[in-house]
């Protein structure tokens, strides 16, 4: 019997859950689900200048330079990684996609605590202005696209 009545209690309790998921509409909800409301983003709009044909990178215990505005210009590399880097290479990707290699003078592997300073030349057909993005390579390693610096306020 207190089988039963243990049955019995439990009922009223199942009808109540099957009501609660039970969306109108002949169809069923196993979860209630509620409407997002929209909120402030919590981002505001900063003005931001970049110092025209310099850019940055840091990653990873590397840190990079690089300047040009057109014909030569100079890559800096410190490699704090803890490892020796491959031979820096650099390439742009113009608007159109297309995909620009440089000259690195005297390319060499960079040693962990050492580094750099060289001129890098694109070709006179490339203009700073048309090379969207700037990305480094290592050896056969991609490391990405360098930052516009940023002009600090």
């Amino acid at each position: 019997m207190r089988t039963r009545t243990r049955l019995l209690a439990a009922l009223p309790l199942a009808f109540v859950l099957a009501g609660v998921a039970c969306t109108g509409d002949g169809t069923t909800s196993t979860s209630a689900s509620q409407e997002p409301t929209p909120s402030e983003l919590p981002t505001s709009n900063v003005a931001v200048t970049f110092v025209e044909g310099e850019y940055v990178y840091e990653n990873n215990g590397v840190s990079i330079t690089f300047a040009w505005k057109g014909g030569t210009g100079t890559l800096t590399v410190d490699n704090g990684s803890g490892f020796e880097l491959g031979v820096p290479s650099l390439y742009a990707i113009t608007p159109t996609q297309e995909r620009v290699d440089a000259t690195v003078a005297d390319a060499a592997p960079i040693p962990d605590g050492g580094s750099i300073e060289t001129k890098v030349t694109f070709p006179p057909s490339l203009k700073a202005a048309d090379a969207g993005l700037i990305a480094i390579v290592f050896g056969d390693q991609n490391w990405g696209a360098l930052s516009p610096k940023v002009i600090e306020k």
